[in-house]
């Protein structure tokens, strides 16, 4: 359904999910000892970031609505075609993480 913007239920995270990822953010900026103007650059690069994920797709919609229907039609039958794969490189990652975590907690 090309040209065609579907609707879809939100994802189901839990409450306060993305507050939380923020809160650590905030949280790992404020523990780096940086000095006010560091840290006020780091949380505006943050914020470029974090936002840009959401903006990108609302400009493309708003400037372009069929070329960027075609092209999220096309990214989201990619996405259900590879989702398997996805979550296993995405698991892997995370398998590999805590095992480092582990791994040099048996050296302390």
């Amino acid at each position: 359904m090309a040209g065609e913007i579907r609707r879809t239920s939100p994802a189901r995270y839990p409450p306060g999910w993305s507050a939380m990822a923020c809160a650590r953010t905030g949280v790992e900026i404020g523990a780096a000892g940086l000095t006010g103007g560091q840290a006020a650059l780091a949380v505006t690069v943050f914020a470029v970031l974090a936002a840009s994920f959401l903006l990108i797709p609302v400009l493309m919609v708003m400037l372009a609505p069929q070329a960027t229907a075609t092209v999220l039609d096309a990214f989201r039958g990619w996405l259900l075609l590879n989702s398997h794969v996805i979550l296993s490189v995405v698991l892997v990652l995370m398998a590999a993480n805590l095992a480092g975590l582990a791994l040099s907690g048996l050296g302390s």
